[in-house]
């Protein structure tokens, strides 16, 4: 028993050692204090270990968490610094703490975090105390706005101030303003910030300024632009080039031997734009050209970056973006105004980009790897689309685009055109090898002067009949047997069926201005003499039939090319 008791006193004195021990020694002031003695050593990782168990025992202490934060600072680690002052923030929000928070952005050049730090700070108490202590935002002058002559801009402020001209954000790294400067025609726009000697940033002045109409002499960086210009202007090597001479000109194509298409900003009033053949990727100059509505850069290579500027013209209306190796259209979502597009033999397979394009009336997307056009079904505007050589199964997405006079469906992989009962106003309609069996939909489309369906898979073309403006019609290579009786079409003038099993074409006597046909290699036609009753015919095909009797086409001189002789040889066998 007397052992037993000696046991448990010696266990409760050493509970009471360790309890004294965590409670008096092993205390976060401790911790920390031994932090400060392996930072005055240079023992930057044993520091950080104190200070971090410090900081975890006492989270609100915020001596302990700037001295956490300078180790780690004094350490390289800038990311856990903010990691720090961030979780000491969410732990109990403190007014040094986002001041802390923006000396370090500041050090490290993040002067955009550090402003949206301060301004997004929702406890109005800590914003009241720390807006007292930012610098003022700068004070600029002249204000951003337009102007008609070069602007001489200065900067007012206590602390430094960094600014920047065009995209980005002004930075540390570069010299703080110290006079003021001239800015250049054309549209710039200046965002400035303050910086304090302990890190805190004011909010950012953030202004374009738009200069038009200065008159100033023009430095050309393209000696073969300037050579261009002055022999479109007349303008001898003495005289200087204006930038109101460059006023004057509205249409432009740039030369092939011009690699620097910088000095294009400076034709404020340029409308037209043409470059072809084009390797260069700066297309910056283009944020210049306000007024341009039509530009054509087919067969150019056209980067990202050259793509972005294009889309953001606010005055473009036409664009031809073909042959440019484009498989990204993405940035053409801003081109709002467009009302024709080219962007035909690229690599492009998603056109999503083009659903916001509600003014487009002409687009051309033939040669490209499209498989679907839900994304043009909201198109109301749309009068001519042309889709061939794609890889399209379906015409359906087009059902609202009512006003559509020409649609060039050409080699894809259609079999159902009956979107087309909703296009009454079609006139031109090409649909040329495809697997169409069946196009009785047509018959609603009256309006049609151009029907091309040859290498189909038809068998009947009865929908024709309606159509009495029809002037162009080619149902070549198919399996049509017989043709529709047919009104007078005051418009036809060219009609190929070769490669059909026809046995009779009466159906085309009497057409007033029926020119060109060909019925070439319908195994069992016998008779065209029909064909005396076109007075205006000029020449007729049909090879690979049973046509032998042509003389009354002959005495009107009309030409006529077939093989007597394969006649003879049937006859015989």
């Amino acid at each position: 028993m007397k052992k037993a008791l000696i046991i448990l006193a010696v266990l409760a004195v050493l509970l009471v050692g360790v309890f004294c021990v965590y409670y008096f020694v092993w205390t976060a002031a401790n911790m920390n204090a031994w932090g400060d003695e392996a930072y005055e050593e240079g023992k930057l990782e044993k520091a950080i270990t104190w200070y971090e168990r410090a900081v975890d025992a006492e989270p609100t202490n915020l001596e302990y968490v700037f001295d956490l934060v300078d180790a780690n600072i004094r350490d390289g680690n800038f990311t856990q610094a903010e990691r720090t002052l961030i979780r000491a923030i969410e732990e109990k929000p403190d007014a040094a703490l986002y001041a802390k928070l923006s000396s370090v952005y500041a050090a490290q050049d993040k002067l955009l975090d550090a402003q949206r730090l301060l301004d997004g700070i929702a406890d109005p108490t800590i914003r009241a105390e720390l807006d007292a202590r930012r610098p003022a935002c700068p004070m600029v002058t002249p204000v951003g706005g337009e102007y008609h002559e070069l602007v001489n801009v200065s900067i007012n402020s206590d602390a430094l101030v960094y600014y920047c001209l065009g995209d980005g954000f002004p930075s540390v790294l570069t010299e703080p303003y110290s006079e003021e400067f001239t800015l250049e025609a054309g549209t710039n726009r200046l965002q400035a910030i303050a910086v304090s000697e302990d890190g805190l940033v004011s909010s950012v002045y953030d202004a374009t300024y738009l200069l038009v109409g200065v008159v100033q002499e023009i430095s050309f960086a393209s000696p073969e632009l300037e050579s261009v210009i002055r022999s479109m202007l007349y303008l001898p090597a003495e005289e200087p080039v204006l930038s109101s001479h460059l006023w004057e000109i509205t249409e432009f194509e740039v030369p092939v031997e011009v690699t620097d298409y910088t000095d294009l900003a400076h034709f404020e009033n340029l409308e037209k734009l043409t470059i072809h053949g084009s390797v260069v990727e700066d297309y910056s100059f283009m944020s210049a050209l306000f007024a341009l509505k039509e530009l054509d850069v087919s067969g150019s290579y056209i980067s990202d970056d050259a793509l972005k500027y294009i889309g953001l013209l606010p005055a473009l209306e036409h664009l031809n973006l073909s042959n440019c190796g484009r498989s990204d259209i993405s940035a053409l979502a801003a081109a709002v105004n467009l009302v024709s597009l080219d962007l035909s033999s690229n690599s492009i397979r998603d056109i999503t980009a083009l659903e916001g394009l509600q003014k487009l009336e002409t687009l051309y997307l033939q040669g490209n790897a499209i498989t679907l056009l839900e994304s043009l079904g909201k198109m109301s505007a749309l009068t001519e689309l042309n889709i061939s050589n794609n890889n399209l199964a379906s015409l359906d997405p087009l059902e609202s685009s009512k006003g559509l006079v020409k649609l060039i469906a050409d080699n894809n992989q259609l079999m159902d055109v009956s979107v087309l009962l909703s296009m009454p106003k079609l006139t031109h309609f090409t649909a040329a090898n495809n697997r169409i069996g069946d196009v009785s939909y047509l018959s609603s489309c009256t309006q049609m002067t151009h029907l091309d369906l040859g290498n189909n898979r038809l068998t009947a073309i009865d929908a024709i009949a309606n159509m009495t403006r029809l002037s162009y019609l080619d149902i070549s290579n198919n399996a049509i047997t017989a043709l529709p009786e047919l009104p007078t079409m005051a418009q036809l003038q060219y009609f190929y069926a070769s490669h059909n099993e026809l046995t009779n074409i009466e159906m085309l006597a009497n057409q007033p201005l029926l020119a060109y046909v060909d019925v070439d290699y319908n195994p069992e036609l016998k008779d065209i003499i029909c064909l005396a009753s076109c007075p205006m015919l000029i020449k007729v095909d049909a090879f690979g039939t049973k046509v032998s009797e042509i003389q009354a086409l002959l005495d009107m001189s009309v030409i006529v090319n077939y093989d007597p002789s394969a006649v003879v040889d049937a006859e015989d066998d």
